[in-house]
């Protein structure tokens, strides 16, 4: 039924990412490593932590970037929309893989750039 003079309602819904794998990834940081991922990381969202290029990286600077063996690389990228890029699910067990292992610079880059795709590409 209309009611005269009132607008009609309307249900609005927004895509709200599923970020707890993200909140599990930083808790894996010990409170000793929090300063030096601010120090790396800390404005991430007002720069690009990473290579900015118009090409497409390749794999050794990928690897770079990540501290990550090549062959990790070659074997975590997956396409999906004629873009290569790496699962959630990968980063996440590189960083509680490397977070065993005590190494920090790569539990940072891999949550850094974990952060980084997750704004950019939320579903």
């Amino acid at each position: 039924m209309r009611r005269p003079g009132l607008k009609d309602d309307v249900a609005y819904s927004f895509f709200d990412p599923e970020i707890s794998v993200l909140k599990d990834m930083i808790a894996l940081i010990a409170p000793d490593h929090v300063g030096m991922f601010r120090e790396a990381y800390g404005g991430i969202l007002k720069m690009v932590p990473f290579l900015a290029t118009k090409e497409e990286p390749d794999v050794g600077e990928i690897s770079r970037a990540l501290y990550l063996s090549q062959e990790v690389i070659r074997g975590g990228l997956k396409e999906k929309g004629n873009l290569p890029g790496f699962h959630l699910s990968l980063l996440e067990a590189k960083a509680k893989e490397y977070a065993a292992l005590g190494n920090w610079r790569v539990v940072c880059a891999l949550i850094a750039v974990s952060v980084y795709g997750i704004v950019l590409f939320p579903n």
